[in-house]
């Protein structure tokens, strides 16, 4: 194991958010939340959850540390329904549309949809509640807004509860101001199996899709990775050899990328997806390995078929207990760069609660390292600026300190997490990767 937190932070910028965060619950650091930031224009925006627990906006110019806020239970209405209810399912996302106009939902578990746009281009002062199509809207959980490079922007969430929940998709027409119903994109409800997603990929102007499947009866019963992709602006849909993906996606029908037992594999629902620069997908989740210990996992494709490989060597076993899992170690994300490396993001407490990066690069030799972010407690999962990413090779992440009100030991002091400090830290690409392959070679 290998540390460049030194060098790579040569490079690093970290900048200390305006207000404090909320940290008791994963508002902040859900592995569902894309993205809360974003980069667009000449800004950069955050929303997260402060100590009030209400959602607060924020903007900067990409090249300053000095950020402006915004409160957002000051939208007239309270639209959002702060404060946030204390539910780590509760988290915001955000997203600029072509024309500078912000969109932001969050404050979700199995609630009416939470909408509000902003009423002038690249501000955060002005909102107003919105709604998308008016249907299929009451029982909103992971809410999600996806963006192709020419900023086409999508929305993504499911209806329903766990197991019983369908997924649908909807294009926004940043000229008429107005949402579009694609696809009921998942149906969950017919066979009893909810859909979780992870990270959505557009970074070569597909849309690319990875999740797990789930019963009611709680995170044991995840299973079966799956994969789709739409070439054509979320139309029509495909596996990842060509061949066409009926819609809606159930798992009858489904490309398994990676077949599981229906209970008990490990699995967890929450993870990583990215595409390199053969087109090829990257998938990262946790399951447990061959001795029963809980691993990260890659599962990629080559163009010719599936692979999965265990990319940690962590010793401990992930519990499931009355729909409560313990966290000891995060859930991953993937990042892959302009010239087509790819690593795995995620953080461990038997890895000192930082956050580690796997180069899972196909044909290179592995090699972990420490990346220069400050430590994060216990139940911060790595969520990246996909657009910091994709324009600029830059790595961006908002930085939460996180506790948990069910976790045993963390339920005794959770006070300590009521008050935190945020910090966006990023840093670029090439500067780690340069360190990275010097530490490793």
């Amino acid at each position: 194991m290998t540390s460049i937190a030194a060098d790579a932070s040569r490079s690093a910028d970290s900048s200390s958010l305006p207000r404090p965060a909320n940290g008791e619950w994963t508002y902040n650091a859900s592995p569902a939340i894309q993205d809360n930031l974003v980069t667009a224009g000449r800004y950069q925006f955050a929303v997260w959850v402060d100590e009030r627990r209400h959602p607060v906006v924020a903007r900067r110019l990409r090249t300053s540390a000095k950020w402006e806020h915004y409160d957002l239970a000051r939208v007239p209405g309270n639209p959002l329904n702060a404060p946030t209810a204390e539910d780590g399912h509760n988290f915001y996302s955000l997203a600029v549309d072509s024309r500078g106009y912000l969109h932001l939902s969050g404050n979700h578990h199995a609630d009416p949809l939470n909408y509000i746009r902003s009423t002038r281009p690249w501000d955060i002062t002005s909102w107003r509640a919105a709604s998308v199509v008016g249907a299929n809207e009451d029982v909103v959980t992971y809410p999600k807004f996806l963006q192709l490079p020419n900023r086409t922007l999508f929305f993504l969430y499911r209806d329903g509860s766990p197991g019983n929940g369908d997924t649908y998709l909807s294009r926004y027409d940043a000229q008429t101001q107005r949402w579009r119903r694609l696809h009921k994109l998942v149906d969950g409800k017919s066979d009893g199996l909810n859909f979780y997603p992870n990270h959505v990929s557009t970074r070569d102007g597909q849309i690319h899709i990875m999740g797990v499947w789930r019963g009611n009866d709680g995170a044991h019963t995840n299973r079966d990775v799956t994969y789709f992709r739409s070439a054509d602006g979320g139309q029509t849909w495909s596996h990842a050899d060509g061949k066409r993906q009926p819609v809606p996606v159930r798992i009858g029908n489904a490309d398994i990328a990676l077949e599981t037992p229906a209970t008990s594999s490990g699995l967890l629902n929450g993870g990583g997806l990215e595409v390199d620069t053969k087109g090829w997908p990257h998938g990262a989740l946790m399951m447990y390995d061959s001795r029963g210990r809980t691993q990260q996992f890659h599962i990629w494709h080559d163009g010719r078929r599936w692979h999965h490989d265990p990319v940690t060597t962590l010793t401990h076993r992930m519990k499931f207990e009355g729909g409560f899992t313990d966290n000891r170690i995060g859930h991953p994300s993937v990042i892959t760069s302009r010239r087509g490396d790819v690593y795995v993001l995620y953080r461990a407490q038997e890895r000192g609660d930082v956050l580690r990066a796997v180069d899972v690069t196909p044909g290179r030799k592995r090699c972990e390292m420490t990346l220069p972010v400050e430590s994060a407690l216990d139940f911060w999962n790595p969520v990246f600026d996909t657009w910091a990413l994709y324009a600029y090779n830059r790595v961006s992440l908002l930085v939460v300190p996180t506790g948990h009100p069910q976790d045993p030991v963390v339920s005794q002091h959770l006070d300590d997490w009521q008050s935190v400090p945020a910090t966006v830290t990023t840093f670029g690409f090439d500067d780690f990767e340069r360190a990275a392959r010097s530490a490793c070679d």
